[in-house]
């Protein structure tokens, strides 16, 4: 058994001198490498060689991803130097990255100022309309797989990891795509940012990749995922049937403009969104240019969420994102889960965070965890929460009115002598 940081001070293929391992999954594991020459620095992702031998057909795949990831040529891709076979094993060399990822820059920033997450948003648009141009579906996109180097108001957008990429026929004379029935109805991606068709694993085009960055916007937005049920089946079936909770709610100074453009992309019907990620990015355009982002201020959340009597999703982390698994899809009645054939690996190495030059804007507090006994199946209304201290408080009242009228009664005692 091949173990990842056994391979550091390697060379592969003869070309890359593993330096530093830097990410690892089920799959692959990324290296920070260099040239045999020195003359630059790589990421290097690395097919594990026991999961080549137990299954040939793996390294048809990591090849798969590195063709379709090659194919795009776009500033705001990861940009794919070389990818070949090494003995029993395969590679890809990527450029390394120094930068932080959306999950990150959430976790310690949000919710964030709405004009910044909408450029963010915006550049990951672009280049997903390249993606779609090549015929090219992502189908996973997440915070993961989206790092941000530099600071505002100059930040530059990477997105990465095209593995679970889909190849789609292109319609001549257009941007429309003809989506393929994936295998078996089974469905590949994170719950969280999966699109309805895609958790009822249907027929998927790019509007599909649309409501994915509808979900990272609504993320950047507020600190929350619109959807996190009880397991995967649970958060996959809201995103079929639940209404998402209103933004504004959360952030009560967001724009309308900007709440209305997210709500766009998360219909439920892929032909009520935007039909394309370009027009996607024209909206978030136009809505930043027309409401002056000199103009704009942080959005202040709320000292406690609206009682509006729907069950707030707690804030997602990446630790308490959670991953796949074949059992629980077997439970699904109509929805089928698959494992992902790797998690995401960032090829990038951390930058240390900026320090704050003002205290960050407050969170809206989390809801507290939800367990299988108090929360809501999807198909029902959810309930109403419970007033706190609602009981304590009736008590007192009962016990007031129990001692006055003991001292009603005492004084008419007193009187009647």
């Amino acid at each position: 058994m091949v173990e990842a940081a056994s391979l550091v001070g390697q060379t592969i293929a003869g070309k890359y001198v593993i330096e530093e391992l830097i990410g690892s999954g089920g799959m692959a594991w990324v290296y920070r490498a260099s040239t045999l020459e020195g003359r630059y620095e790589v990421a290097l992702k690395l097919l594990n060689p026991d999961l080549a031998a137990q299954d040939p057909d793996v390294i048809r795949r990591f090849r798969h991803e590195a063709k379709a990831a090659s194919r795009i040529d776009h500033p705001n891709a990861v940009r794919i130097v070389d990818y070949g076979i090494d003995g029993r094993s395969a590679y890809i060399a990527m450029e390394l990255l120094v930068g932080r990822d959306l999950a990150t820059i959430a976790e310690q920033e949000s919710p964030l100022d709405p004009w910044r997450a909408v450029d963010l948003v915006a550049q990951v648009c672009d280049v997903l309309a390249a993606a779609h141009r090549e015929g090219i579906l992502h189908r996973d996109l997440k915070p993961e797989n989206v790092i941000v180097l530099g600071e505002p108001p100059g930040e530059h957008v990477k997105v990465l990891d095209f593995g679970l990429a889909k190849i789609y026929s292109k319609r001549p004379g257009g941007e429309e795509f003809t989506g393929t029935q994936m295998g078996a109805a089974t469905v590949v991606g994170t719950p969280e940012y999966m699109s309805p068709e895609q958790c009822k694993g249907g027929k998927l085009d790019q509007r599909s990749d649309v409501y994915s960055v509808g979900v990272l916007l609504y993320y950047l937005l507020t600190g929350r995922v619109p959807f996190c049920g009880i397991n995967n089946v649970d958060t996959m079936l809201r995103h079929v049937k639940d209404p998402p909770y209103q933004p504004s709610l959360l952030v009560p100074r967001l724009p309308e403009a900007v709440e209305k453009a997210v709500l766009k992309a998360l219909a439920k019907e892929p032909s009520s969104r935007f039909q394309t990620a370009r027009h996607f990015q024209e909206a978030l355009i136009k809505m930043a240019f027309d409401a002056g982002r000199e103009a704009s201020s942080p959005p202040q959340a709320p000292s406690r969420p609206p009682d509006s009597g729907q069950i707030l999703p707690p804030p997602m982390t990446r630790a308490s994102m959670p991953s796949i698994s074949e059992e629980e899809a077997a439970l699904a009645a109509q929805v089928r889960v698959a494992m992902p054939q790797e998690p995401a690996i960032p090829p990038f190495a951390p930058a240390a965070p900026a320090p704050a030059a003002s205290p960050p804007a407050a969170t809206a507090p989390a809801a507290g965890p939800m367990t299988a006994p108090n929360a809501p199946h999807p198909m029902q209304p959810p309930r109403k929460p419970a007033r706190p201290g609602g009981e304590p408080i009736l008590l007192w009242i009962v016990v007031a009115v129990v001692v006055l009228a003991a001292l009603a009664v005492a004084a008419l005692v007193v009187l009647k002598r």
